[in-house]
């Protein structure tokens, strides 16, 4: 940092290896979240992969945003559901190209 001050930040994730693949994530809310990898590539299958840690992710996000807009225009929802969907690439089964977020409201 320029004239040694230090950085503020709005959010903090810690990150820790805690044997082979498997990788310990801290939050600032104090929660700690597990990643591991499968174990053809040397992980332990233990735990949630990372790619499956942010789809869930983005799912959270968006639904959050989409139902605190519908709550500021006081529509009431009785109930929510959100599907997220991914295509891979032919070639690359691997590389994913395609998000698809689908919201049904009741």
């Amino acid at each position: 940092m320029e004239n040694g001050a230090e950085k503020k930040y709005d959010n903090h994730i810690e990150l820790i290896r805690a044997k082979g693949l498997t990788l310990l994530a801290k939050a600032d809310s104090g929660h700690w979240i597990t990643f591991d990898a499968h174990e053809t590539v040397g992980g332990n299958d233990a735990a949630i992969r990372p790619f499956e840690t942010f789809l869930s992710s983005l799912a959270g996000c968006t639904a959050m945003d989409v139902l605190s807009i519908l709550n500021k225009m006081r529509v009431k929802v009785a109930d929510f559901k959100m599907n997220l969907f991914v295509n891979r690439a032919e070639q690359h089964p691997k590389i994913p190209t395609e998000v698809l977020i689908e919201y049904l409201f009741v």
